[in-house]
């Protein structure tokens, strides 16, 4: 997933510059070509993190396709999902009272937080199959 927090400093650090090249003692035509330069290296960051975010995602799902072709009980296939199934049961089960008092509603979040990047992962790891299968079908006919 995209850092918008990251997206927000380099848009401040660019800012930043804006007003340090608008306090440079120099014409308006050579101030513009700074912020020119600076929008170009803001462009170019976040689309270099952009690109590492989608290789960050592409491996993430095909470690799952990978896992999903395995067999349905072997540890390997089967450890994602009670792993997602068990902090699910923690967050319902905190939702209705039938956790311990030490836990925090801090701990119930990050569990949801959890749950929500488990199932997009898989989401996005069973439409990348899901895809592949038709390219794959239509290439062989």
């Amino acid at each position: 997933m995209f850092d918008l927090g990251l997206a927000k400093v380099i848009g401040d650090a660019v800012k930043a510059g804006f007003g340090l090249v608008d306090d440079l003692h120099t014409s308006d035509e050579e101030k513009l070509i700074m912020k020119q330069h600076l929008l170009t290296i803001q462009a170019d960051t976040l689309g270099k993190t952009l690109d590492y975010e989608a290789k960050a995602m592409e491996a993430r799902a095909s470690i799952i396709v990978e896992e999903a072709k395995g067999s349905w009980w072997h540890p390997k296939a089967i450890w994602r999902p009670l792993t997602m199934l068990t902090f699910l049961a923690l967050v319902v089960g905190y939702w209705f009272g039938y956790v311990p008092e030490n836990v925090s509603e801090e701990l119930v979040g990050r569990l949801f937080t959890l749950i929500q990047i488990g199932l997009g992962g898989y989401i996005v790891g069973r439409s990348g199959e899901k895809i592949a299968h038709t390219i794959v079908n239509k290439n062989v006919n």
